[in-house]
């Protein structure tokens, strides 16, 4: 297989993977709807690509576009879901966009 290196502190993808921690209530109603406007604040800004929920599963998942890990960082902790520990950050996996599918399929 080839080794494809990668400089992380260029632009590139990371996949944020969120689990619950509390059962959403009347209470957690402000903040989920103050985390859907942040993360359309940045789907606007063309930061977040794709987000959804794993099949049968208590987690969900955003793919971001990010410039650095510090812009990553600023994205994580600005999370009011994160901030208010409605969910938690169960994984942060970076990847880049690759174009020739070589690599991939000589595993």
């Amino acid at each position: 297989m080839k080794n494809v290196e990668t400089n992380y502190s260029q632009p590139h993808h990371v996949m944020l993977i969120f689990r619950s921690t509390i059962s959403p209530g009347t209470e957690t109603e402000s903040i989920i709807s103050d985390r859907c406007q942040y993360y359309q604040k940045l789907k606007k800004e063309d930061k977040v690509l794709f987000y959804g929920n794993f099949w049968n599963q208590d987690k969900a998942f955003i793919i971001l576009y990010i410039k650095s890990a510090t812009e990553l960082e600023e994205i994580i902790n600005n999370d009011p879901g994160l901030t208010h520990q409605l969910i938690e950050l169960e994984r942060a996996m970076p990847f880049t966009q690759e174009e020739n599918f070589d690599h991939i399929m000589q595993w």
